[in-house]
């Protein structure tokens, strides 16, 4: 894990992603953290599907989610596109049953600026069916 990383910021991404994130009332909750990236390279930033589970028997697909870039890299490109992809919960997470399934997903995906090596940063915010929204604020060290 990247040193600036926050052990927390960490863990809830993880069980945003692991989980498709559908959260209670219509808060905005604001997540940071830092990720290395090769450069000139396309690589996922994020992976936001469209299975949920509340942890008590309720499992269900929703709705694609909507992402909206807040600031663009200085050194490169970000792109949202829809796609699908596995999902891979810990075995304790109440997706678990769905272990290797694909289903709908958004991706976020950078490209830094061919030959690029350094810092960049970027922002975005994830918008839930619930009408909650999540801020990313993603520190990408360019290798």
């Amino acid at each position: 894990m990247p040193a600036r990383s926050s052990q927390a910021y960490v863990e809830s991404f993880a069980a945003l992603l692991v989980a498709g994130c559908v959260s209670q009332g219509s808060s905005v909750r604001a997540y940071g953290y830092s990720q290395n990236v090769p450069s000139g390279i396309l690589s996922t930033l994020g992976n936001y599907n469209t299975v949920s589970g509340d942890g008590e028997g309720s499992r269900h697909l929703q709705p694609l989610l909507e992402i909206r870039i807040i600031r663009q890299p200085a050194h490169g490109q970000v792109r949202v596109t829809t796609g699908t992809r596995a999902v891979h919960p810990v075995p304790e997470s109440p997706l678990a049953y769905c272990d290797g399934r694909q289903f709908a997903s958004r991706i976020v995906q950078y490209r830094s600026t061919p030959g690029y090596r350094g810092e960049d940063s970027l922002s975005y915010e994830v918008s839930f069916v619930d009408g909650s929204h999540d801020v990313y604020e993603k520190a990408l060290s360019v290798r």
